[in-house]
């Protein structure tokens, strides 16, 4: 749901009106089939504007951990700056 929302939002501040669709659908787990969020384009000729910005959206998988170069400590996959030492982790 925050991915949908931050996509919205980059859209529409990037003058793209659009609309998320299925946002509370994930409060019925269990009871329905639930759908993602989905995020509609409002009118077709700016879909190809919306195409290209969100290209430039950078989704992180969260899940992996990088080690830092100066300490060797390990911090969660995004991070740019090293928990521990301060120091710069370049980003792949």
């Amino acid at each position: 749901m925050v991915d949908a929302q931050l996509v919205a939002d980059w859209f529409q501040g990037n003058g793209v009106p659009c609309e998320i669709f299925n946002q509370n659908a994930m409060g019925a787990l269990g009871e329905l089939p639930v759908s993602p969020p989905e995020v509609w384009v409002r009118r077709d000729d700016d879909l190809p504007l919306a195409m290209r910005l969100l290209d430039k959206v950078i989704f992180i998988d969260d899940d992996g951990e990088q080690e830092c170069p100066q300490c060797s400590e390990l911090s969660p996959v995004g991070f740019d700056i090293c928990w521990q030492c301060q120091s710069q982790i370049p980003q792949s």
